[in-house]
């Protein structure tokens, strides 16, 4: 073994690119006293039987093995590679780029910890692929890319597995790694190569190697799980879940099956079938029946695994599931992972396979890591085991500190999964994965459909809710409490009322109502106010009927059973038929706190009259509206009471409201119900009213959601600057009490405002009449003051112009009232003055000097596709100036320019401009420069060269200064043109390179697939750019060398300067810097 020699080894059928790659090797710098050898395998019938032949051949001790078309750029990479592995002779190999923790699936570019970093263009274009950065010299790995594998010890190539061109790379790793060696990827400051490749390949037998791989390494790179089959006496289902463990694509598993059956069908079958054919499956016969737990105790007691998963004789797994969820559980390197579950779906005794189970996939709609206590709390609180029957989690062994199926040294009749469930929970966090993997058998033989075992889980479940807090759960008194009430209240309905009149008696009845008058001395202890009613002022509780019952029960009950104690609930009946009086009569003999009246006639204002009756009669100091479609949290008002117990400057709290169907089923949020901070918060009134008039959203929220103070009402529900609402009453009752005090706002959803087909909000007349009254709060808004400047107040007249004028055409036509229709024309004429007049003559051009009436606006519409992006970079409605035709961005960086005093880095110096805008060059060229460089790919005149900004002529460090303005974005290459800009500018240069961009994007939204100018139109928002930037842009620059710089337009100019000049205050100055 030469230990001064360094061989170069490659597999080539490609002459041209290998010659391309010898060309680097040799313009590399060899230390002192060593020497370099290149060996080429020409028609290598695998990858590693080619690089096992050359390390054989070869007497190098060091040992590059890379790709033909690899080129090493890095010149001092022998010197760096010697001074790692004399560092440290445990690192047996080094990549350029690896994974920390190969995933399940054996694909190691999936992995969730990568590092190293390569010029390479398997997406079709050079680009740098950059992955975590490795932070100290090398950062050691469990697998490297096969690009490039830098060896300094000999370890035989698995040829006798690996015959064809994929996962010899990783094979390699994990042998050096079972010969005691580390793996490594080195820190590149910049990469150290580049990797030509192309478009990956993953054809060939990919996926039969990537499975070989798995058969053979799995055992030595993942943990084992064991799989617990408790069965009893049903062979045919036991059968089909036994293949569904045979059949895991996870491959390092154990199989233990207990059976308790009191037959020798299923003994029988495993002999004959599966013991001398699968050396992972172990297997006993009780010898006297043990029943279900005791034997679930005894499977989990036999288990070497550090992971577990129960199958239940008739349930199946999918066959990626203990894949899917070990991969979370392999990435937890801080093991705070405790289980990971999913959906599971049902099947019936045939295994058709039917819905999800319970509903699980309308909460958990994405893959989500959950804290536990989080978790344990949402289950205790809804009566609700969303994690699953056994066979749906798998869980870490070692955080399981009691006994399968105990709970606070507590063993269960019947909830034995989710007393461990909890128990995981206690002790870190879960993860759902938004997918079915397992399946839940329904059939006539199972013991849940048993009253004796239901009961026993309701007595479970009693016990899990009053000794949690030992562990953490429902350490909130006010979860605690309401999880307590609901109990009580669903024992009360669904178990002790039927079966005592239907006279039901067991042991297990018995036993679940001494556990049932515990949970009521509980609450009878639990005090949520630590005050007297008496002491508590009294909250009025509002229910406006109307000709039906349909969801009026449901309200009226989530406003009797509030937690906060001094409550009157008044409920004012609009009706034309007796249906809603009828409903309320069993109410008013049992509930003295519940006043009823029925108003003589119907007014025809939308009940607005009965509103403002309930106010009237009301005697409480606060006064909460609840709509007979909508329901309280059962905490809401108490929650809400605390913030006027303990303030007095809130004049209303409000909070977030959780949209519900007709059925109650919870819907997604909308623009109006989305939370407008992260967290509860007391909000300036004022404030908040803007936003609402800024996005011509109602916020605060229906009269439903908001609790407000009775006193600071003077004029009635539905008045704001002495004027009357109808379709918007309930945000300006909140615009005047806010005149008064802040709100107070809470993130949790204490209010359900359910939309259905019979509301008021569907009627046509009611939706003008709101469009007219928008445009109504505006004006009050400027008249009281709360709009403080005549351009805030056209800006909001603006927003509302074109956001409701698309109806315009469509009035004449519609049946509604004349006045209606009369009231909205003369809105929207009224705006049109208002923006008419303040258009003239409002705008100058910064270039020429011109007075204009406006600017030109943009000649191509945006597509309504784009308009989500809220794309940054123009100004489409200034686009032009009609005198000497200076774009917006033209005009943005002269005010840049003036403001900032660049012109000084131009005079005298090399400057370098990108598609020239022809009012700026004539600007630039009275700034003499040394040089002025005008460049583009499609030149427009003599004055302008042709340039390629991926392939700039000029040699490196030429230009002090750079302006690409809006060009970015049309270049497919754009890393590799970022790169040329870089490369000729100077040290300490500057460079301009705007260019539009999503800020709403982390990733920028490319897809080289597009190429017609209609779909780039559609895609792109216009005919030639190739993408739109996201965020990462200027990450992007970064990678390429550059150090940012951004220059805040509002922090230079006004609004109204922006405003003046027709440029985007939102378009920042991208200026970067080559340090």
């Amino acid at each position: 073994m030469n230990n001064n020699k360094i061989c170069f080894i490659s597999c080539v059928n490609n002459q041209q690119l290998y010659r391309e790659a010898l060309y680097y090797i040799n313009q590399l710098e060899i230390p002192e006293g060593y020497e370099v050898e290149c060996i080429s395998v020409e028609n290598a019938e695998s990858m590693a039987r080619g690089y096992y032949e050359a390390m054989k051949a070869s007497d190098a001790k060091y040992k590059v093995y890379l790709h033909q078309d690899v080129y090493i750029i890095n010149r001092s990479f022998i010197k760096d590679i010697l001074n790692i592995f004399k560092s440290n002779e445990k690192i047996g190999m080094l990549g350029v780029v690896g994974a920390k923790v190969i995933p399940t699936n054996g694909v190691w570019w999936e992995s969730k910890n990568k590092y190293g970093k390569v010029y390479d263009n398997h997406a079709g274009k050079v680009s740098l692929l950059s992955f975590e950065e490795v932070k100290n010299a090398y950062e050691t790995v469990q697998a490297i890319d096969g690009l490039t594998m830098i060896t300094q010890y000999d370890i035989p190539w698995r040829q006798d597995i690996f015959d064809g061109w994929h996962f010899y790379d990783l094979s390699q790793s994990i042998e050096f790694i079972k010969a005691g060696y580390d793996v490594a990827i080195p820190n590149q400051v910049s990469p150290w190569v580049i990797h030509d490749c192309g478009i990956v390949n993953v054809k060939n037998r990919y996926e039969d190697y990537r499975k070989l791989f798995l058969e053979e390494y799995s055992k030595d790179i993942f943990p084992l799980v064991s799989i617990l089959i408790p069965t009893y006496n049903r062979p045919e289902y036991f059968r089909l879940a036994l293949e569904s463990a045979l059949n895991q694509t996870y491959k390092n598993i154990e199989i233990i099956v207990g059976d308790d059956s009191t037959n020798d069908e299923t003994e029988c079958l495993m002999k004959n079938n599966y013991l001398n054919k699968y050396s992972n499956i172990k297997y006993y016969h009780n010898e006297k029946n043990l029943g279900q737990f005791d034997n679930d105790i005894k499977l989990y007691e036999m288990a070497q695994g550090e992971y577990i998963n129960f199958l239940m004789d008739d349930d199946l797994f999918e066959e990626t599931k203990i894949e899917k969820m070990m991969n979370y559980f392999i990435f937890d390197d801080k093991q705070e992972i405790t289980l990971v579950t999913s959906h599971r779906a049902v099947i019936d005794g045939n295994g058709e396979i039917k819905e999800i189970f319970r509903g699980t996939d309308r909460i958990f709609d994405e893959d989500k890591v959950i804290d536990g206590i989080e978790l344990g709390d949402f289950i205790l609180m809804n009566i609700y085991n969303c994690i699953g029957e056994p066979t749906t989690a798998l869980f870490r062994k070692d955080k399981l500190m009691e006994p399968f199926g105990v709970f606070n040294g507590r063993k269960y009749g019947c909830n034995v999964d989710q007393a461990s469930w909890l128990n995981l929970l206690s002790m870190g966090k879960a993860v759902y994965i938004n997918e079915v993997l397992s399946y839940f058998r329904v059939h006539e033989g199972q013991q849940q459909h048993n009253l004796g075992i239901l009961l026993k889980g309701y007595t479970d479940y009693i016990h899990q809710v009053i000794t949690g807090r030992e562990k953490g759960f429902l350490s909130d008194d006010d979860k605690y409490i309401y999880t307590v009430r609901k109990f009580i209240k669903y024992g009360e309905e669904n178990i002790i009322k039927p079966l005592d009149e239907a006279g039901f008696k067991s042991e297990e009845y018995e036993n679940f109502k001494k556990y049932y008058d515990w949970l009521k001395e509980e609450n009878n202890k639990i005090g949520i106010l630590h005050k007297d009613n008496n002491d508590l002022p009294l909250v009025s509780i509002l229910i406006p009927a109307y000709n039906q019952t349909k969801y009026l029960k449901e309200a009226l009950e989530s406003a009797i059973n509030q937690t906060y104690p001094n409550i009157e609930i008044i409920i004012g009946d609009d009706s034309t038929t007796n249906e809603v009086e009828e409903f309320i009569k069993p109410y008013l003999n049992k509930y003295s706190n519940i006043i009823y009246f029925k108003n003589k006639k119907e007014k025809m204002d939308y009940g607005m009259t009965n509103v403002n009756e309930l106010l009237n009669r009301s005697k409480g100091e606060y006064v909460n509206y609840l709509y007979h479609d909508d329901i309280f949290h059962v905490t809401k008002i108490e929650k809400m009471m605390r913030y006027f117990l303990s303030r007095d400057d809130v004049s209303l709290v409000t909070s977030h409201r959780q949209l519900i169907d007709e059925n109650g089923e919870y819907l997604p949020d909308d623009n109006s119900t989305r939370r407008i901070v992260d967290k509860d918060s007391i909000i300036n009134g004022n404030e908040l009213c803007l936003l609402c008039l800024d996005k011509l959203i109602n916020f605060i929220g229906e009269p439903t959601t908001v609790l407000f103070k009775k006193s600071l009402l003077e004029d009635g529900f539905g008045y704001y600057n002495n004027n009357y609402y109808m379709n918007i009453a309930d945000m300006v009752t909140w615009f005047s009490l806010l005149e008064k005090g802040k709100v107070a706002y809470m993130c949790e959803s204490l209010s359900f405002f359910r939309q259905h087909s019979n509301q008021n909000s569907q009627n046509l007349e009611v939706f003008y009449t709101g469009i007219n009254e928008w445009k109504k709060i505006i004006d009050d808004s400027y008249d009281t003051g709360l709009i403080d400047s005549k351009m805030a107040y056209i800006n909001y007249i603006t927003k509302w112009f074109y956001s409701y004028n698309v109806i315009l055409k469509d009035i004449p036509h519609q049946k509604i009232d004349s006045s209606l229709k009369k009231s909205l024309v003369d809105s929207f004429k009224n705006a049109i003055d208002i923006i008419a007049e303040e258009a003239k003559h409002k705008h100058e051009c910064v270039i020429c000097g011109n007075q204009v009436e406006r600017f030109l606006p943009y000649s191509v519409k945006m597509p309504k596709s784009i308009e989500k992006y809220r794309i940054v970079g123009s100004d489409v409605r200034n686009f032009s100036c009609p005198y000497c035709y200076s774009h917006d961005r033209e005009r943005h960086l002269k005010m840049y320019f003036d403001r900032l005093k660049l012109w000084g880095k131009i005079t005298g110096s090399r400057v370098l401009h990108i598609a020239p805008e022809a009012n700026l060059r004539k600007i630039i060229k009275s700034y003499k420069p040394k040089e002025y460089i005008c460049g583009d790919l499609y030149p427009m005149d003599s004055e302008i060269i042709k340039m390629d900004i991926t392939k700039i002529h000029f040699e490196n460090e030429y230009f002090d200064f750079i302006i690409c303005n809006h060009v970015l974005e049309h270049i497919e290459d754009d890393m590799k043109a970022m790169m040329e800009l870089f490369r000729v500018l100077k040290k300490d240069g500057y460079a301009v390179l705007q260019t539009p961009y999503s800020p709403v994007l982390e990733k920028s939204y490319e897809d080289y697939s597009i190429q017609s100018k209609e779909k780039r139109l559609e895609n792109y928002g216009q005919e030639d750019h190739v993408r739109i930037y996201g965020l990462d842009f200027f990450k992007r620059l970064e990678d390429a060398g550059f150090s940012l710089n951004i220059i805040n337009n509002n922090e230079l100019f006004s609004e109204e300067e922006s405003k003046r000049y027709g440029v985007n205050s939102y378009e920042d100055l991208i200026l970067v810097h080559k340090q």
